[in-house]
């Protein structure tokens, strides 16, 4: 009789926690979630008896929220590169250039042009999305609740916005941003592709030892692929001969706060490969 009702007892809690967990994957796919970081914590809960396999499994697919990911290397720069450096505008140009912009239709409706914010000699660069009408009022990325809480993100590594480079993909708020602030709509591809060469420039002229890209389009766009943010984040990539972390926008984290652990764990490995470089 105790052999039998010792599982019956230990059932109970797994069914109240795959509720839970059923619950949970509907709002993440309600979301657009279509993965989940590989963590250690992940794999213990769906491999609980296989603790040697775990280790085996994480070495192969290399887990999106491991924070021993190893940082690579800096590369040194060549004299070649160091004379196409100067040939690149300095971001003064770069931005008079883009007043007058009209590559893509966001020019009909836009008020001010968001180049970007902080040092010309930062270290990191931090890119995200597109701005939203917080933004164009204050003519600056990342404003409001969104801008408040990456400069907790930051500080929370030791750096502020003076010490590094804050820009965006695109540099103005596309017309679904406008007309709906509360849910806006990213921007068409057209935008994207008409900014995507005044962000390389940025790149270029900043010359960053590392990129942090906030959100999916920035670092679908900085490495041409189409993977889920998901799949990209907890790891470095690299953008030609820099690399890069992508990580997960203030603005989502403010409506999925359960999230925030994994960029936590991606500030982390930023500050430990600008401590070590």
């Amino acid at each position: 009789m105790s052999n039998q009702s010792a599982p019956q007892t230990r059932r109970l809690p797994l069914r109240r926690l795959l509720t839970d967990l059923q619950g949970l994957v509907l709002l993440h796919r309600e979301l657009g979630v279509d993965a989940y970081p590989a963590s250690p914590g992940l794999l213990r809960l769906l491999q609980p008896s296989c603790q040697g396999r775990q280790g085996r499994d994480s070495a192969k697919t290399g887990e999106l929220g491991a924070a021993k990911s190893p940082a690579p290397p800096a590369r040194p720069r060549s004299s070649k590169s160091a004379e196409a450096e100067r040939e690149v505008p300095d971001l003064t140009v770069l931005a008079a250039q883009l007043q007058d912009c009209r590559q893509c239709p966001h020019h009909q409706w836009r008020q001010k042009v968001i180049f970007g914010q902080g040092s010309a000699e930062a270290r990191l660069l931090l890119i995200a999305g597109y701005p939203g009408a917080a933004e164009e009022g204050a003519g600056l990325p990342c404003q409001g609740a969104a801008g408040e809480l990456l400069d907790r993100m930051l500080a929370a590594i030791q750096l502020s916005r003076r010490q590094i480079y804050l820009t965006t993909l695109v540099k103005c708020i596309p017309e679904a941003a406008r007309q709906a602030a509360t849910s806006p709509a990213p921007p068409e591809p057209a935008a994207i592709s008409a900014c995507l060469p005044f962000l390389q420039q940025q790149i270029a002229a900043i010359r960053p030892a590392l990129i942090c890209t906030l959100g999916p389009l920035p670092a679908q766009a900085l490495l041409r692929t189409g993977k889920h943010l998901l799949q990209l984040r907890g790891r470095f990539h690299q953008y030609r001969d820099i690399p890069l972390m992508p990580t997960l926008a203030p603005d989502f984290l403010l409506h999925n706060p359960e999230m925030k652990k994994y960029a936590w764990q991606d500030l982390q490995l930023i500050q430990k490969f600008l401590q070590k470089n």
